[in-house]
């Protein structure tokens, strides 16, 4: 894996968790927009929002951070500069990565819940 399949803005599709038992929940809701965005020069930010909804905390309407980003075999770590969730700056968040033609899937384990949080590349819309 390297960072050039990365490079690129790319638009959030569905985050999900599932713990330890099987639940299921969705931390952001059923219909959340964001933007994750890596570029070349090893830099990322994400924005995510969620849209309300079962089960969605009052950190599940609204994330965001930035950093810097590597990688580590399959593993994607995000070093977290800044946030509006202040328990993750300084932190390196690692994301194991997939890709799948247009689609990345970022997931990654904590406390016992497993976090899938999939994207699609953005493609941009040409006014004429």
């Amino acid at each position: 894996m390297d960072r050039a399949g990365f490079v690129g803005t790319w638009v959030l599709v569905s985050w999900s968790a599932t713990d330890a038992v099987g639940q299921q929940v969705l931390p952001y809701g059923d219909a959340p927009h964001g933007y994750i965005i890596y570029t070349a020069d090893g830099y990322m930010s994400a924005q995510i929002q969620g849209n309300g909804g079962e089960g969605v905390t009052g950190e599940g309407l609204f994330l965001a951070y930035s950093g810097e980003f590597l990688l580590d075999g399959e593993t994607a770590i995000h070093r977290v500069k800044f946030s509006n969730w202040l328990p993750i700056v300084g932190s390196d968040q690692r994301r194991d990565a997939t890709f799948s033609g247009d689609q990345l899937v970022l997931s990654a384990t904590a406390k016992g819940t497993t976090h899938t949080i999939s994207w699609k590349r953005a493609k941009v819309v040409e006014n004429s």
